[in-house]
């Protein structure tokens, strides 16, 4: 399928983006900031607009933003748009 060209697998993006972690991609997933699809093989795979705000949410935490702050700023940020 085409969306398999833009998605990357969960593995792939904990290997890109250092400071995001497992348990972040479960919050953000949780507060409707990210929408990962399943694979048939049971792997989350995020689309380009996931990928986006966990650039993000790297971006801060490497600046030395504590996650909830970053959790709290990606809400607020969703919210104003």
């Amino acid at each position: 399928a085409s969306t398999d060209l833009v998605s990357t697998s969960r593995r792939q993006l904990l290997e890109r983006y250092t400071y995001v972690r497992e348990d972040h991609l479960r919050y953000m997933q949780k507060w409707g900031l990210i929408q990962p699809e399943q694979r048939a093989s049971g792997e989350a795979c995020y689309a380009f607009p996931d990928l986006a705000v966990i650039r993000q949410a790297e971006e801060a935490l490497a600046e030395g933003l504590s996650f909830r702050a970053v959790l709290r700023n990606l809400i607020a940020s969703r919210l104003d748009s």
